[in-house]
């Protein structure tokens, strides 16, 4: 058996091993139980392992690295449902919630049952070392809760009453505040077979959404209509 000491930055560790390659692997393992910051997100751990003789340093220094992530935050369900509703993350329809980063991207996911945030760094960089192109996971518990409290209720949306046509155009005015609901309505006319659809706001903050070649009212329409 031979003794390595593990350092790392305000600890060090003896250990026995057979093998160097034992050696390296059991101090990623002790590097990894210790007590780290994931607040943040992904953390990238380095260790140096030195073989001992007598006590003394003997041979070259060998380096390893692990990497910690963070872990999920508690879901209200029994797990996570990571969706990118266009309407809370932003971005574009063809890939909502994505940025360009670096080599990389940002990626940023909602939980549509508890809201919790998730975003994905696929060019994050190790401050320590300088690394670049690792990925990190960041999570942002709760910051969601309200939008996707109203987006689950809006998820089975249908077209209230039109309430007049436009220029050809049916139109819906919609509370423009409410950027889920304007969002919703558009889907629902893209659902419906809407074409050239548009949106304006006036003075009070009241979105006009039109569109034109709209299908026949569906029979949940229909019993919404009649109301």
């Amino acid at each position: 058996m031979t003794t390595y000491e593990v350092r790392m930055e305000g600890a060090s560790q003896t250990l026995a091993a057979v093998t160097l390659a034992e050696a390296l692997e059991e101090a990623r393992e002790w590097a990894r139980d210790g007590s780290w910051d994931t607040s943040e997100g992904t953390v990238w751990v380095s260790a140096y392992v030195i073989e001992l003789e007598d006590g003394e340093e003997s041979g070259e220094s060998h380096t390893v690295s692990v990497t910690i992530e963070p872990d999920e935050p508690t879901c209200t369900e029994s797990e996570h449902d990571w969706q990118s509703p266009l309407a809370i993350v932003g971005g574009i329809k063809e890939n909502p919630g994505v940025w360009g980063h670096g080599g990389g991207i940002i990626m940023h996911e909602v939980c549509i049952h508890c809201g919790c945030e998730k975003i994905t760094d696929t060019w994050a960089q190790d401050h320590d070392t300088g690394e670049q192109g690792l990925t990190s996971t960041r999570y942002d518990a709760g910051k969601y809760a309200a939008e996707v409290a109203a987006l689950a209720e809006s998820e089975d949306c249908y077209l209230g009453e039109l309430t007049y046509e436009k220029n050809g155009h049916h139109a819906l005015p919609i509370d423009g505040r409410d950027a889920i609901a304007v969002q919703c309505q558009i889907d629902a006319l893209r659902e419906r077979g809407a074409h050239h659809i548009r949106w304006s706001r006036n003075d009070n903050a009241l979105v006009l959404v039109e569109a034109s070649e709209l299908r026949g009212l569906g029979e949940r329409d229909a019993e919404a209509a009649s109301r």
